[in-house]
């Protein structure tokens, strides 16, 4: 018997993060920061490998030995951009709407459709997360109401549309509430799937108001400062809150790797970038895993497109399920996977 089995109460404890429900440790925008985990490797996703142990049977469709969530958290688009600089500078309708045509002439193609043409030529799937913030918001880039452009060919392509919350949302429920209303009314669609601005999230308070407002999967829970599985899940997991007692009815799928965290919070180069990838690909082979990657839609050109195109072609000469957060959430439940993980009533005790 291995030692994690061993250690029921280190399980239980990692699962839940009980250590986030009392830490200070905060960062400029509330967030838990890898330093102040007690984890000692992040990379190595210890909960997961005590399912496995324990027997839990993990069938994907297509026989695939694993799964990757594909999102892209939009916060920029680059046609709305120019729109933007040009309504800041004054001038005239008429230029800035020949700047918005000519967009491609500057560079500015339409980042959207180079990720949607892309994920076609591998077959994957993918959910693309909306960012409804208004004008006197910081890191405001474009208005939800204004993007129906892109909006129509993202639902015509058949792509997930979610909400990419705004600052507050992931612990105000009333501003939650008003995201969800206005990307609702954009898209003419529920939505159901989750991702708060800037990876903000409270344990467990950030899970309970997205219970409360309907969602059915969030994909925020990972670090915005590291690589690694959080709660040693590489595996989608029904929540448990402590203080009350109970499994949270939604479905979180663990984020694992953020782009930026590898451009700009490591500072990796491009072959760095690479060998952290391959290497956690990998290790969520290794454990039948099924967990989320986020790329944001404007690092799709250059190098940084390079290594995307890398991830999606090493994932599928894997034989990965490359799918969106939607599909992957309802795998969890119509397979069982997430009701055969009862163990970790046992680690409790």
């Amino acid at each position: 018997m291995t030692n994690i089995l061993k250690n029921k109460e280190f399980v239980w404890h990692t699962f839940t993060r009980k250590e986030e429900y009392e830490s200070k440790s905060r960062d400029e925008f509330d967030r838990f920061p890898s330093s102040a985990s007690s984890l000692r490797d992040l990379r190595h996703p210890v909960v997961s490998e005590y399912i496995i142990e324990k027997g839990v049977r993990i069938e994907f469709p297509n026989n695939s030995k694993f799964a990757i969530c594909l999102t892209h958290d939009v916060d920029f688009i680059n046609s709305r951009m120019l729109a933007k600089i040009a309504r800041e500078l004054h001038l005239k309708p008429k230029l800035w709407d020949l700047i918005h045509k000519t967009r491609k002439t500057f560079g500015y193609s339409n980042s959207i459709n180079d990720i949607i043409r892309l994920e076609e030529s591998y077959n994957a799937h993918s959910t693309f997360f909306l960012l409804p913030l208004r004008q006197n918001e910081p890191d405001y880039n474009y208005s939800i109401e204004e993007i129906s452009e892109e909006i129509s060919e993202l639902i015509r392509c058949d792509k997930e549309i979610g909400l990419h919350g705004g600052h507050n949302s992931y612990c105000n429920i009333e501003k939650l509430e008003n995201d969800k209303k206005r990307i609702e009314e954009a898209i003419g669609k529920k939505v159901f799937g989750y991702r708060n601005h800037r990876l903000r999230f409270r344990t467990p308070l950030t899970w309970n108001i997205l219970e409360q407002k309907g969602f059915k999967y969030d994909s925020t829970f990972g670090y915005v400062d590291a690589i690694g599985f959080r709660n040693g899940m590489c595996h989608p997991f029904r929540p448990y809150d402590l203080m009350q007692q109970r499994f949270i009815d939604i479905i979180e799928i663990p984020l694992v790797i953020m782009d930026t965290t590898l451009f700009h919070y490591m500072n990796l180069n491009e072959n760095e970038c690479w060998q952290v990838i391959r290497m956690t690909i990998d290790i969520i082979e290794k454990y039948q895993g099924a967990a989320a990657f986020l790329w944001h839609n404007h690092n799709i050109r250059g190098w940084k497109g390079r290594l995307y195109r890398k991830l999606l072609s090493y994932c599928k000469e894997k034989k990965a399920w490359l799918a969106s957060g939607e599909e992957i959430a309802k795998w969890a439940i119509d397979s069982g996977f997430i009701e055969s993980v009862g163990m970790y009533e046992d680690s409790r005790n």
